[in-house]
């Protein structure tokens, strides 16, 4: 149980950051060229299959350039990061489009809500509205897919141990 849970927090460790940096830059001009090039990279992400990513990047990264172990666990925090990096990123790779996707939903959503109006006339700075009223809302409903993704990914989690031994 516990290298399946490190596997979930070490995937959560590689989807967040880029899920948020990548839903504010496709939320700010939706339909911009920023956006579109998320949103097609983001469908791709999600058509290609987590065993099949794991298998080509076990077969790239740990068999044909030797920099990563293909299976196991390893000894040590600093052993099992390095033992588990090509699991996470292949499960973050599925992971970040959809999480993406639904905060910049919600981030467009809450551009017109009626809170963020009365911000503006209340006479904060669009940095402000931005970051202590839109985003804090905006998160709520990307949390809760959140969570059934965890759940969702500890189950699945014995599909990418398989693979990765």
């Amino acid at each position: 149980m516990w290298p399946t849970l490190f596997l979930t927090g070490y995937v959560l460790c590689f989807a967040i950051p880029p899920t948020v940096v990548l839903a504010i830059l496709g939320a700010r001009r939706p339909g911009g060229i920023a956006d579109q090039i998320i949103r097609l990279v983001g469908i791709a992400g999600l058509t290609i299959p987590v065993f099949w990513l794991g298998i080509m990047m076990s077969r790239f990264f740990g068999v044909s350039l030797g920099w990563f172990p293909v299976s196991g666990y390893g000894t040590g925090f600093a052993g099992h990061l390095h033992h588990l990096f090509l699991p996470a990123l292949s499960t973050a790779i599925w992971l970040v489009p959809v999480l993406t996707q639904s905060l910049r939903a919600a981030l467009i959503e809450k551009t017109a809500a009626d809170f963020v109006t009365a911000a503006r006339a209340q006479g904060a700075t669009e940095r402000q509205i931005f970051w202590q009223t839109m985003l804090p809302n905006a998160v709520l409903p990307t949390l809760n897919l959140l969570g059934v993704m965890v759940a969702f990914m500890i189950g699945g989690a014995i599909i990418v141990e398989t693979v990765y031994a």
